[in-house]
């Protein structure tokens, strides 16, 4: 299983990795928040992918956030 870990956030457009999330993942918005605020909080976060998460768009969108990240198998 892939799993997108998150450690550089300069600039990072919160409002919009939230959204990335929310839109590409099953999770719901509060669910999507608390991944972004675990990140501003911890400095890094994981983001297990899952089968239903729609991978491609969601990469892209948190390019479009600042958000660099890495994928890990």
């Amino acid at each position: 299983m892939l799993t997108i870990q998150i450690e550089n956030f300069e600039n990072l457009k919160k409002v919009s990795m939230t959204k990335a999330i929310n839109k590409n993942t099953p999770l719901t918005l509060r669910e999507s928040k608390a991944i972004t605020d675990k990140l501003l909080l911890d400095g890094s976060v994981k983001i297990r992918v899952e089968p239903s998460y729609n991978l491609v768009g969601l990469t892209s969108d948190l390019a479009m956030a600042n958000i660099r990240f890495t994928l890990i198998e």
